[in-house]
Formats: structure tokens, sequence, C-alpha cells
């Protein structure tokens, strides 16, 4: 028998001598999928910088006429705000209490602590969860009236405001 080295689990469990594990099999479940969410917080990060950064050359392409036969600055909006959804699902995901433990296993008191623990989150999290919010609501204002970008008046006030 072994005991495990998570702080929140301490069970008991019956260690196999090919593994020599020191954390139990639901303790190393959980952090599979701790890792798995992560990852996916991470992949839809790197989304929102990519399509922020295409929605800002859209509107550099549309303003000069490049694009503005496809209003492209508009369109990339809805991109972003897709972006912006995606991240704020996965953090959702994340911060949620459920864990995935088996049917009918006792929860003890630090099964409980790792779920206020998730369900508090991290400054970081914090951060991202700012991001998200700020990502959804600037590429729906984009995704409204980015196409208006190309209207004369709308070009006449944007140049004498930045010349």
């Amino acid at each position: 028998m072994g005991k495990c080295i998570k702080d929140y689990c301490g069970i008991e469990f019956k260690v196999d001598e090919k593994d020599k594990a020191d954390t139990c099999p639901d303790c190393i479940q959980v952090d599979r999928w701790s890792a798995s969410k992560e990852r996916h917080i991470t992949i839809s990060l790197c989304l929102v910088s990519l399509f922020s950064t295409l929605t800002l050359i859209s509107l550099f392409t549309d303003f000069q006429g490049v694009t503005a036969k496809y209003n492209l600055f508009g369109r990339m909006g809805a991109l972003l705000t897709l972006c912006g959804v995606i991240l704020e699902y996965n953090l959702g995901r994340k911060l949620s209490v459920s864990a995935p433990l088996k049917y009918g296993k006792n929860i003890s008191f630090g099964w409980v602590g790792e779920a206020v623990r998730r369900a508090v989150g991290s400054k970081e999290d914090s951060h991202h969860q700012l991001i998200a919010h700020i990502t959804v609501v600037i590429g729906t204002v984009v995704w409204g009236f980015g196409d208006l970008i190309n209207e004369p008046i709308v070009r006449t006030f944007i140049s004498n405001i930045f010349c």
C-alpha cells in the first residue's frame, strides 16, 4: 500500500510493483485533466492574439482602400468575437468545480478543498477573464460597425483626427 503525495488527497492505494507510483490513479487523472484545460486556454489566448493582430492589419488595409470592397475589418470583428467566446468557454471549464471522479467513490475534505481552489481561480485567471471580456466587446463593436470605415464621412473624420 502507498499513500498519495497530493495535499488534497492523502488516500492509501495499492501500489503496482511495475509502476511504483507515489500518486493515486484518481489524482493522476485530475492532473491530466487540469493540464488539458491549461493547454486549451493557451491555445485560445494565442488565437485571440493572432486575430487581434489580423483585425488591426485589416483596419489599416480597409482604410487604405486595399480591401475596402470586402469590408474585411468588419468580418474580422466576427472572428475576434468568436475567439473571445472560445477563451471564455475554456476559462469556465477550467474553473468549474467538477472533477473526473469515479462514481460511488468517497470524496474527502481534501477534494472539497481542491474544488474550492479551482472555483476561486488565480490572479492569472482573472487577467485571462478580463482579456476574454474585452475581446468579446471590442469584437462585437467591430463586427457591428466595422463596415462604416469605408463611408466617406467616417474616413474624413478619422483623417482629421490622425493627420
